[in-house]
């Protein structure tokens, strides 16, 4: 690779490290600068849904899909059952009606985990931790971009991509005038706990309340990955609360089922990271300037009600390499990028903006209707219609 195409991807989450994984693998020489001085994920676990999944098996990694590396460290989830905060079943899950209709079912794995996979396929000397990094320039047709580190580094690229995250300092650098992302309405927190054992049987499920949503999945070493959100009129900030993510948690799912209470009472408060959502309700006008492009969050921050924050980061991610590999690395390819995700990527922030208003119901009656909503789309006869709703996300394939 003498003469290839260099990269500079500023951010090592899961899109920083996807895209440096597809364009490594079409040719580029690619650097990953990233602030934090350890690859240290946002959020405990995450679920790959079968999109991603179809993203990651177009990039090749020696010999072997960078899917099948994926899903040889995750966990298939089968089906995804609904509960009420008593415990009882709105629908159980049985078989696996999601990888039936789309290829693959949803996996869940530590996001640890999915970042050692992509980190484990570049160059031992792609990653550079500890390096907080800023588009100088972003570049023109018969320019390469600057890249400049608060160390005094200076990266001259023929391609930068901004894998940033949801409070992108690239993208208020490339659109000042943007708004940015806009509040989601409520607080996520995201947690792992130990095994609870092996007589207590751990189902992929979402359980929901007034406002609220507890999500509970199997890893495969046993232990447990789960989430809450929470409206934020709802959340009890007294007595030092807010500062406090599990004691705020517990206060709030008190006299939830007991499996809820054990997840609680074992969790590591290290693996505990708590934000607000955030939605791009008004969009960028592209995702690209010069040449730069940005990716994932960066672009379309979106609520996590579909899963699709780091699902739409891959594709992104994989789409990207693929139009350039297309044009040879001509970076006029970038305006055919924004074509091809703008569009797509604001259609699923809407549609997670809408299921977000499903899940976090408030009302008696809303209450009532997502359950009705819920246990009648679910049912073995509805399942297939149901899960048809889903195609325009799930059904992707590169």
């Amino acid at each position: 690779m003498g003469n290839a195409r260099e990269a500079v991807i500023i951010g090592a989450g899961v899109g920083g490290l996807a895209a440096a994984n597809a364009l490594y693998r079409t040719g580029w020489r690619v650097t990953v600068l990233e602030r934090a001085d350890a690859l240290r994920p946002i959020g405990a676990g995450i679920a790959m849904p079968p999109n991603a999944m179809h993203a990651l098996d177009a990039v090749d990694a020696d010999g072997m899909t960078l899917g099948a590396r994926v899903r040889a460290v995750g966990v298939s989830s089968g089906a995804i059952g609904a509960r009420r905060p008593d415990g009882r079943w709105i629908f159980r899950p049985s078989g696996d009606p999601v990888g039936r209709r789309f290829g693959y079912p949803v996996y869940s794995l530590v996001r640890t985990e999915l970042l050692a996979v992509f980190a484990g396929q570049l160059p031992g000397d792609a990653i550079r931790l500890d390096t907080t990094a800023q588009v100088a320039d972003p570049g023109a047709a018969d320019q390469r971009a600057r890249v400049e580190t608060t160390d005094g580094r200076v990266f001259e690229a023929d391609l930068v991509v901004a894998a940033d995250g949801g409070r992108s300092a690239v993208r208020r650098t490339l659109f000042p005038d943007h708004p940015g992302p806009a509040d989601g309405g409520y607080v996520i927190w995201w947690m792992l706990a130990p095994s609870l054992g092996e007589e207590e049987e751990v189902l992929a499920s979402e359980s929901m309340g007034k406002g609220t949503v507890w999500g509970t999945w199997a890893l495969n070493d046993g232990r447990v990955y789960a989430y809450a959100t929470v409206l934020k009129e709802l959340l009890a900030t007294g007595n030092g609360q807010a500062d406090d993510p599990l004691s705020q948690l517990r206060a709030h799912f008190a006299g939830w089922y007991p499996q809820v209470q054990r997840i609680l009472d074992a969790v590591d408060p290290a693996s505990v990271y708590r934000d607000d959502a955030r939605w791009m309700q008004t969009p960028l006008p592209a995702y690209h300037l010069g040449r730069v492009a940005l990716l994932g969050d960066a672009a379309h921050p979106m609520t996590p009600d579909l899963g699709q924050g780091g699902s739409q980061s891959i594709e992104d991610a994989v789409v990207l390499a693929k139009l350039l590999a297309e044009a040879d690395g001509d970076v006029s390819a970038l305006a055919s990028y924004t074509a091809a995700r703008l569009p797509r990527t604001m259609d699923i922030v809407k549609r997670s903006k809408r299921m977000s208003a499903f899940h976090h119901a408030s009302t008696p009656a809303g209450i009532f209707l997502r359950n009705q909503a819920l246990r009648l789309s679910s049912s073995e006869r509805t399942v297939g219609l149901f899960l048809r709703s889903f195609d325009p996300v799930f059904g992707w394939k590169p």
